[in-house]
């Protein structure tokens, strides 16, 4: 839980304990009988259900695990293009991911080890329960912009496919659409494909990193 929802937690449950606290003074002071013990017993009532609904909301659960094939240390190749008609380049680079805040994120850090363009980049990914999606955050040395995505997993657990949207610093077109996909081929190899539209409105690919157990 992180200090945002830890404090809204503590003041949902300091009003649950107010409010209990009151309504039992309430009773009290017009039935000093089995009005007073029914609201007491009301309110821890309430209080417990608050505390269980947010302990079930921020365990890890069934679809944390499938995130388990990207923890681990990897040797990377990537090749990118800045557009559907540009040659691709080519560089290879390193990749550590970890599990993070009792298994509900996977932080990875990347590097290239590129001569002519060295980079280096940090995402977290994990699964928002409420909103039943992945989610994740990507921030890295060519950008001052956190991109932030969502998507679902397919049938088979292996493919999660993300969107997102950010600002073009080059055409300045706004909320410019952005679809990655994650496979997981299998437990010592993963593809990471970017997608984004062309002039014709068709997503091509113009990055894919292909993760190699180290």
């Amino acid at each position: 839980m992180n200090i945002r929802k830890g404090l809204v937690f503590g003041a949902c449950l300091a009003a649950v304990v107010l409010v209990s606290r009151a309504n039992s003074q309430d009773h009290k002071g017009h039935d000093h009988g089995e009005h007073a013990a029914h609201g007491e017993h009301g309110g821890d009532m309430h209080a417990e259900k608050m505390m269980a609904a947010w302990a079930e909301a921020g365990a890890p659960g069934e679809f944390h695990k499938y995130l388990q094939p990207l923890v681990g240390k990897w040797t990377t190749t990537t090749k990118y293009r800045f557009s559907k008609e540009a040659p691709w380049s080519e560089s290879t680079g390193a990749s550590e991911s970890k599990w993070i805040m009792g298994g509900r994120y996977i932080v990875e850090h990347f590097k290239s080890h590129s001569v002519e363009m060295p980079f280096e980049g940090m995402g977290v990914t994990g699964y928002d329960k409420g909103k039943k999606k992945y989610v994740s955050s990507w921030i890295d040395s060519m950008s001052t912009t956190m991109m932030v995505s969502a998507g679902t997993i397919d049938a088979s657990h292996k493919v999660i496919t993300f969107f997102a949207k950010y600002d073009d610093p080059v055409t300045g077109q706004k909320n410019k659409e952005q679809k990655t996909t994650l496979t997981m081929l299998n437990d010592n190899k993963i593809v990471m494909e970017m997608y984004e539209r062309g002039q014709d409105g068709q997503w091509f690919m113009n990055l894919e990193v292909v993760y190699t157990r180290a």
